[in-house]
Order: C-alpha cells, then structure tokens, then sequence
C-alpha cells in the first residue's frame, strides 16, 4: 500500500489514472482488513464475540489517534 501511495503522488496529472490507483489501493486496503478480521475465529472459539470486539475496537482507536495525531496544535513545536 506504500508503495500504491508513492505511485498516487506521481500521477497528479490524470485524473483517470489517479481514480484507478485509488481503485488499486482500495482492494489492498479491504483485503488487509479482511485478513486482520479472518484471524479472529481461529484465536478463540469460546470468546469468539470478545476477540472480535477488540479487533474492532482496536481499529477505532487507531483511527483515533491518528486523528489526534495528524490535526493536534503544533505550535509548540516550531
């Protein structure tokens, strides 16, 4: 997917081209969540619900973070 984002930087020009690495990179990034989710049943039979749970919460939280991340104040930091 790195190297999708890379790609998706050089091709600014198109907007045809740009759509189809979106597309690209859209398929990678749900077969990438489909692999994290179909781990799950394998983890615990008896606490299916519960590892699915913190698999989804999990996601959630990185979500968060990323945001408080990304758009947090940086003046400080100048």
């Amino acid at each position: 997917m790195g190297a999708l984002s890379v790609v998706l930087g050089y091709v600014d020009d198109s907007l045809g081209a740009t759509i189809g690495v979106m597309i690209i990179f859209s398929a990678f990034v749900q077969a990438a969540e489909g692999a994290c989710y179909g781990v799950v049943p394998f983890v615990s039979c008896r606490s299916y619900g519960i590892v699915a749970g913190l698999v989804g919460a999990g996601g959630n939280v990185g979500s968060a973070v990323t945001q408080a991340l990304f758009f947090a104040d940086n003046e400080g930091l100048e």
